[in-house]
């Protein structure tokens, strides 16, 4: 069973907190509120517990910024619950990398924009985020469903590892297309997933798909991907090949969306070197100016730099970021390339265009 707390104890929670934070003094250092409900455990957080937790936000000028509860079948309500936790909290809110995942569920994105701007005209700060690939990245494991995982790693393990349990997390997989992200159903099956990280002794395997695994174990590719999670004790990291090229240009022109990574900050040499991460570890901004700026001309440069510099600076309050004036800090890149990063190799470096 999953305990939620009645609202009143959040409301005591969230003050709580506030009086904690107002007195280490550490309520101005915050940027604000951040929740990922696609995941375990936030992913049993009510938009109730949101909206009382994102008031401290509020009260300090602060943000709520989510990984919102579904990408794919459950965009459009997912959506509507950002918006209503920026109504009732009165806070500004942001999605985090804004997609409409799977491409049975493409066509939502233009009732998603449709949402948000009307949401705008009715008088509330919302804005996204994104990165200009069609694949994501995550775990293996998101292709759980939540239930399994209720206990930690270790229950999740040992579900595994029971073949009664093991066929209903496989039936779930394969018949659920709704209420959590399921993200092998999205992604379209094994062939459309890569494996980005595993342990040194399953090494040989990363960089491939899922469906290339299964072919040389030779079982069908939820048994791959059960024993892998098995032999990899939960861990291991993901493709997954998600979203509708026209959908990343059209999200681009929005004038409210900047430009993010959603990854980790790598270096090519040392334990950090040693995994095949997403692309848009090195390349976002490289593609971004190169592909959809020079190539492409889907946006202008100005307003690329603007989505990569000003805009998200502003939108954290980094009032010392953002913008080359007097006073700012003098934090500069420049940058000519293209991206270099592939989804199946270990290239960083931006690549220089030939002039």
């Amino acid at each position: 069973m999953i305990f939620l707390p009645s609202i009143t104890k959040v409301a005591i929670l969230a003050s709580a907190i506030l009086v904690i934070l107002e007195t280490r003094g550490t309520v101005r250092e915050a940027l604000g509120l951040a929740s990922s409900l696609v995941y375990t455990p936030a992913f049993y957080a009510s938009t109730e517990e949101l909206i009382e937790l994102s008031k401290i936000a509020s009260a300090y000028g602060g943000i709520y910024i989510s990984h919102i509860r579904g990408e794919g079948a459950d965009l459009l309500q997912s959506v509507e619950e950002l918006l209503t936790i920026s109504k009732e909290a009165e806070v500004p809110a942001e999605i985090y990398h804004f997609k409409a995942a799977g491409k049975d569920n493409w066509h939502l994105l233009d009732q998603a924009i449709a949402k948000i701007q009307e949401a705008h005209r009715q008088g509330l700060d919302i804005t996204a985020d994104i990165y200009p690939y069609t694949a994501g990245a995550t775990g293996l494991d998101a292709m759980i469903p939540p239930w399994a995982k209720e206990g930690g790693d270790e229950a999740l393990l040992n579900r595994l590892r029971d073949p009664e349990q093991r066929e209903k997390i496989k039936r779930q997989i394969l018949t659920s297309t709704s209420g959590w992200e399921n993200f092998y159903q999205m992604a379209g099956g094994g062939e459309n997933i890569l494996v980005s990280y595993l342990s040194e002794k399953n090494k040989i395997l990363q960089g491939k798909s899922i469906a290339e695994i299964a072919r040389i174990k030779k079982t069908d590719e939820l048994e791959t991907i059960f024993d892998l999670l098995v032999d990899e004790a939960g861990y291991g990291g993901g493709i997954y090949f998600l979203m509708s090229e026209d959908n990343v240009k059209k999200k681009m022109k929005l004038p409210w969306v900047s430009f993010c990574t959603d990854e980790d900050a790598y270096r090519p040499e040392g334990l950090m070197g040693k995994r095949n991460p997403h692309p848009r570890a090195y390349g976002t901004f490289p593609r971004i100016l190169g592909k959809y700026v020079r190539e492409e001309k889907v946006i202008s440069i100005q307003e690329a730099i603007r989505k990569m510099t000003s805009l998200p600076a502003a939108r954290l309050g980094l009032s010392d970021r953002g913008l080359l004036k007097n006073g700012m800090a003098a934090d500069i890149v420049v940058e000519v390339g293209i991206d270099g990063a592939g989804f199946l190799s270990l290239v960083f470096e931006p690549i220089s265009p030939v002039l």
